[in-house]
């Protein structure tokens, strides 16, 4: 088995923060949805709620950042595939509205009436999908990849945690992030900023 990847301060700062951004989405998986406590679901009564799905990603997503170090060619190869399966989930939440407006008009205004993956969700999922799978890759021309997706990823969410009301009703929604939840917000910062801290320590070792 080859040796671990050297850990530097930044490495083991992006698995604590892959591991908060973890430990976050199971709070609301299993003490939102598995426990029925409505806060952990939707943060406010007013807002929408993190999907089981969304939280199954992020979840799927940290986990994944934290093999970014393992020395096991197998470990790195289940979380690339795991990166795969949250970016196939996103991309399906994007197509489903299409597919049920298709299908039958009154389908479609119950399913987009309720909460709902929204579509920046799913994007952001599907850029931080990419990132991830870049780092794991460890190819050095993927690492300037993975650091520019974080980039922007963060440069968004930041965007719409300080300039986007999560209150849906609210004049200050941005139309695509209407649905998105605090906590998915807060769960991009967390992995995006992971991402950026590993990028950073990828640099080192190639220094």
């Amino acid at each position: 088995m080859p040796p671990d990847v050297p850990r530097s301060g930044r490495s083991v700062a992006a698995q604590l923060v892959a591991l908060i951004c973890a430990a976050l989405t199971a709070a609301v998986l299993i003490g939102g949805w598995g426990l029925h406590i409505d806060t952990l679901v939707r943060f406010r009564p007013e807002f929408h709620a993190m999907m089981p799905a969304t939280a199954a990603s992020f979840m799927c997503l940290s986990v994944a950042l934290l093999a970014v170090s393992a020395g096991s060619p197998d470990i790195r190869t289940a979380a690339r595939w795991s990166t795969i399966l949250v970016a196939l989930v996103a991309l399906l939440s994007l197509l489903a509205p299409f597919a049920m407006k298709v299908l039958a008009q009154d389908v479609t205004v119950a399913f987009v009436t309720k909460d709902r993956m929204s579509v920046g969700t799913s994007f952001g999922l599907i850029l931080a999908a990419i990132c991830i799978y870049a780092l794991l890759a460890r190819r050095g021309e993927r690492y300037e990849y993975a650091f520019l997706g974080a980039m922007f990823g963060m440069a968004a969410t930041l965007s719409i945690l300080f300039g986007h009301s999560f209150d849906p009703t609210s004049p200050l929604s941005v139309p695509g992030f209407a649905a998105m939840s605090v906590y998915s917000a807060i769960a991009f910062a967390l992995l995006f900023l992971a991402v950026l801290l590993e990028c950073r320590h990828q640099d080192e070792l190639d220094d």
